[in-house]
């Protein structure tokens, strides 16, 4: 592939961009990759013929080497308009080191990260009301520093009349999510599997080093990549 820039850039710059475009490409494969338990498809881009020399090195010196590897090629359609179009993303780069990690707690908490973003883009009611709060605080005898923590804790986002599981679900029922591919098929995703999701979470954030491939593979990887699309405006996974 062969890249021209319309101005010059600095090495570091062209690093940054083509980092950025290895992950977001690594994303748009994701969607066709409904086995990955044994491993998964990622772009990774090499500069091969470009060596950065430093000054202080002696010169004449000669390195033998030797290297083994085996090297598998696919090959993916690019729109090129996508290419003229293309804007990379903190949300990407993330999901795509999911993808490249092997550890399935670091998979699991990079693609946990793009459920919690979707979340942040939905408002539930409050469990608390104005006044139940003020009724509440009223109530008890704090010091105001302790009240004012008290009050601040109810008014939270994340109190809410619903569960974190049942908001979740709510999320993805109503926004065209509600259905992933995986390697069973098509599953539709209970509330059950929602509260998998968060309790999986929970464990791996706090002290848990075990994770349900199960859920980590068949319901969460699926689940992050509809979110992630429906976040930055991406192709959704076609049905058949």
């Amino acid at each position: 592939m062969e890249l021209e820039f319309s101005a010059p850039m600095k090495l570091d710059e062209i690093d940054s961009f083509l980092t950025r475009f290895a992950d977001s490409f690594s994303v748009d494969m994701a969607k066709k990759q409904i086995t990955p338990l044994h491993g998964m498809l990622t772009v990774t881009v090499r500069l091969t013929e470009l060596v950065v020399l430093d000054p202080n090195d002696q010169s004449g010196q000669i390195t033998i080497t030797d290297d083994l590897n085996i090297t598998s090629k696919t090959a993916t359609p690019v729109d090129p308009l996508c290419l003229q179009t293309f804007q990379g993303s903190a949300l990407s780069q993330i999901f795509a080191e999911g993808m490249r990690n092997p550890d399935p707690k670091m998979k699991y908490i990079s693609w946990f990260v793009v459920l919690e973003e979707l979340e942040k883009l939905f408002s539930f009611p409050s469990l608390f009301s104005s006044s139940e709060i003020s009724q509440i605080t009223a109530a008890v005898t704090l010091t105001p520093a302790q009240t004012t923590r008290l009050s601040n804790m109810m008014k939270g986002p994340g109190v809410t009349v619903l569960s974190r599981s049942e908001k979740l679900y709510d999320i993805l029922s109503n926004n065209n999510m509600g259905t992933v591919i995986n390697i069973n098929g098509t599953k539709t995703i209970d509330i059950n599997d929602c509260k998998k999701l968060i309790k999986q979470r929970n464990l791996v954030a706090h002290k848990g080093t075990t994770v349900d491939t199960h859920t980590l593979y068949d319901i969460l990887f699926p689940l992050a990549i509809e979110a992630l699309a429906y976040i930055e405006g991406r192709n959704r996974p076609v049905r058949i």
